[in-house]
């Protein structure tokens, strides 16, 4: 990107909430707030994207982690589950197809109490030709 085609911009923001920023950017390595602040607008307009009637299909991720074996829809639906050193088991699913599709999976493995995190990411959205 160059320099020419950045834009500046200020914005109001609680002190408290600046600081958890702060941590959570360093915590996740972003060089600065820039950098993570253009992440957080990629995935804002990604996720914008998905509202819109005329987004048709896409690839999209599920995350789940859960107490390792407890996880039942590994097999099922999972491509591969990584094993963590505290027990537990990190569930990585690709859905292809509509958002609703996904978000209805998503419901339902979230809906298992021994799922302890689940997250569904937009990876790619494709417009039907």
């Amino acid at each position: 990107m160059d320099k020419k085609d950045l834009v500046r911009f200020s914005i109001s923001i609680d002190w408290e909430l600046l600081k958890e920023f702060d941590e959570v950017i360093q915590k996740k390595g972003y060089e600065n707030r820039s950098f993570a602040t253009r992440a957080l607008f990629r995935e804002f307009i990604l996720s914008s994207k998905l509202q819109k009637p005329e987004e048709k299909n896409g690839l999209f991720v599920i995350l789940t982690l859960s107490d390792e074996g407890a996880c039942q829809y590994c097999n099922e639906y999972f491509s591969t589950g990584i094993p963590l050193k505290n027990g537990k088991k990190l569930c990585i699913c690709l859905v292809e197809g509509l958002k609703f599709e996904a978000d209805e999976k998503l419901k339902e493995i979230a809906s298992n109490p021994e799922i302890e995190f689940c997250k569904l990411i937009a990876i790619e959205i494709c417009k039907d030709d």
